[in-house]
C-alpha cells in the first residue's frame, strides 16, 4: 500500500505597512495629543506603542493647537503651530520630534499661522517645505529648507489669487495640487491649480464640481493614471476625482456622512489613500481607505482620539 501526502502552502500577502502619525487638532476644544497607528496583517490600523528615548508612548505636542501644518522635514516629523485658544501665542513656532522623544523648537516662521495654514513638503535639494497661511489677506507664502532650516524663497512665491486656507497635496518632487475658495470673489466652486516649485509657475485647472469648505485632498497612482482625490468639506459627503492626464473632474464614491476638516494621506507608494478623522455632527475617529479602484471608502480603523483640523503624516517605521 502506498500513501501519498499532499502539502498545501498558504501565502499571506505582505503589505508595505507605513506608520501613520497623527497630532493636534480639535475635538470639543483644541488638543495637543499625538498617536502613531500601524496597519495590521488584517488591514486594520491600530494604535502602536513606540520606543523613543525610553518612552513607550508618543509625546504630545508642546501645547494645544488646531489647523497646524506638518511634514516629514529633514527626516523627522515637524509641526508648525496653527490656531490657538489665546492662552499661548506660539503660532510662528515650528517644532521637530527628535529621536530622543522630545519636541524641540527648530525654527520660527516669518508670519504666524494664527488662523491656520496648509503646506506641502517637496523632495530634492534642501527638501523645501512650502507653507501657506501666514498672510491670510494677501498672497505671500514661505518656503523653508536646509538643515539648519532657513527661509529659501525670499518672498518670491506668491499665490495667484488671495484665497481662504487651501487644500494642498504633493504630486511629485516639484509639483503640488492646490485648491481654495477665493477670499474676495463670489464663486460656486473652488479654484484649482498645479504649482511647480522649481519654475515658480502656476497651471490653472478647471474649477471643482462643488464648492468645498475644509475638504481633504490627496494624490493617487493607479494602473490607469494619476489622480487627485478631493473629499468632504462643510456639509459635504461627496468625493470628486481629478484625472491629471485629461485634467477633468468626475464624481467619486460617497463618504457616507458629511466630513469637514479631515486629513488625507497617501500610503503604499501613493497606491492607496487614507481619509482620517474629521467632523460631522461631532469629531470623528474613523480611518477610511480608498484603493486604486477608487470605487469606495472602506473603514479600516479608529483613532484613539477623535479629531478634526489636525496634522496627519506617513512616517518611516
Amino acid at each position: 500500500t502506498t500513501t501519498t501526502t499532499t502539502t498545501t502552502t498558504t501565502t499571506t500577502r505582505t503589505r508595505n505597512r507605513t506608520p501613520l502619525f497623527v497630532a493636534t487638532g480639535s475635538k470639543t476644544g483644541v488638543i495637543s495629543s499625538a498617536e502613531i497607528l500601524m496597519e495590521g496583517v488584517n488591514g486594520i490600523y491600530e494604535s502602536k506603542q513606540i520606543d523613543i528615548g525610553g518612552c513607550s508612548g508618543v509625546p504630545n505636542f508642546p501645547f494645544d493647537t488646531s489647523s497646524a501644518v506638518g511634514a516629514l522635514f529633514n527626516d523627522l516629523p515637524h509641526i508648525c503651530a496653527g490656531w490657538m485658544d489665546g492662552s499661548v501665542d506660539d503660532s510662528s513656532n515650528c517644532y521637530g520630534l527628535k529621536t530622543d522623544g522630545s519636541w524641540e523648537l527648530d525654527f520660527e516662521l516669518a508670519k504666524p499661522l494664527k488662523w491656520g495654514g496648509s503646506s506641502v513638503a517637496f523632495g530634492g535639494v534642501q527638501t523645501p517645505w512650502w507653507i501657506i497661511g501666514g498672510d491670510p489677506d494677501g498672497d505671500e507664502t514661505e518656503v523653508w529648507g536646509g538643515n539648519p532650516p532657513a527661509e529659501i524663497s525670499n518672498g518670491t512665491i506668491k499665490l495667484p489669487t488671495i484665497s481662504n486656507t487651501p487644500c494642498m497635496t504633493k504630486i511629485s518632487e516639484d509639483l503640488a495640487f492646490v485648491t481654495a475658495i477665493p477670499k474676495f470673489k463670489a464663486t460656486d466652486s473652488n479654484t484649482a491649480w498645479i504649482f511647480n516649485i522649481q519654475s515658480n509657475t502656476w497651471t490653472t485647472l478647471p474649477n471643482t464640481l462643488e464648492k468645498r469648505i475644509g475638504p481633504a485632498c490627496g494624490y493617487l497612482k493607479t494602473a490607469s493614471g494619476r489622480f487627485i482625490v478631493l473629499a468632504g468639506g462643510l456639509r459635504a459627503s461627496t468625493t470628486e476625482i481629478l484625472n491629471l492626464d485629461t485634467l477633468t473632474w468626475s464624481l467619486g464614491p460617497s463618504i457616507g456622512e458629511d466630513l469637514y476638516g479631515g486629513s488625507m494621506v497617501s500610503v503604499r507608494d501613493d497606491q492607496e489613500l487614507l481619509l482620517v478623522g474629521g467632523y460631522s455632527s461631532t469629531a470623528l475617529s474613523d480611518i477610511r481607505r480608498m484603493d486604486s479602484s477608487m470605487s469606495s471608502w472602506e473603514t479600516v480603523g479608529q483613532l484613539t482620539t477623535a479629531r478634526f483640523n489636525f496634522v496627519a503624516l506617513a512616517v518611516p517605521e
